[in-house]
């Protein structure tokens, strides 16, 4: 069994987004409680729509072994599903405690706490970047995306 940097690192990007979220959130007069609240679904919704942008992108393959479609620990995750299922995560558990909330703030929405949320995400594409390099991939497109996703977040 070998150890690599990847995870780790993904682990760390993902924390240092949430903190710099929850900052922003506290200094716009929102919940910085509400944002460490949403993780698991962030995370859950996350790893569920890494996993299911990655077996469609080769589905050809999963078709013929539909058992390893569940073998996540065998990689196969796309930052794309991530991003597209972390966002719907977002989106229901904010809506599901924004609508709860009353009486309802117009300054407590959805798109408040979604603002707070995208320079973060830029830098954890930064950092997670940085995480496949030490897991090897040293494409020149990696290192690029870093640059740019620093610049994004900047």
């Amino acid at each position: 069994m070998s150890f690599n940097l990847y995870g780790p690192t993904l682990a760390f990007a993902i924390f240092v987004a949430y903190s710099l979220t929850a900052f922003r959130a506290s200094k716009k007069s929102l919940s910085s409680q509400l944002v460490w609240d949403s993780l698991p679904w962030v995370l859950i919704f996350g790893i569920l729509g890494a996993r299911l942008y990655h077996v469609i992108n080769y589905w050809n393959y999963y078709s013929q072994n539909i058992v390893l479609v569940f073998e996540i620990w065998r990689g196969g995750l796309a930052i794309y599903g991530a991003l597209g299922g972390g966002f719907l995560g977002a989106l229901i558990f904010f809506k599901s405690k924004l609508s709860n909330s009353k009486p309802p703030s117009t300054k407590q929405s959805v798109s408040s706490y979604l603002d707070c949320a995208a320079p973060s995400i830029a830098l954890a594409q930064a950092i997670g970047r940085i995480g496949n390099i030490f897991n090897g991939e040293n494409l020149p497109f990696a290192y690029w995306e870093i640059v740019t996703n620093l610049l994004i977040f900047v």
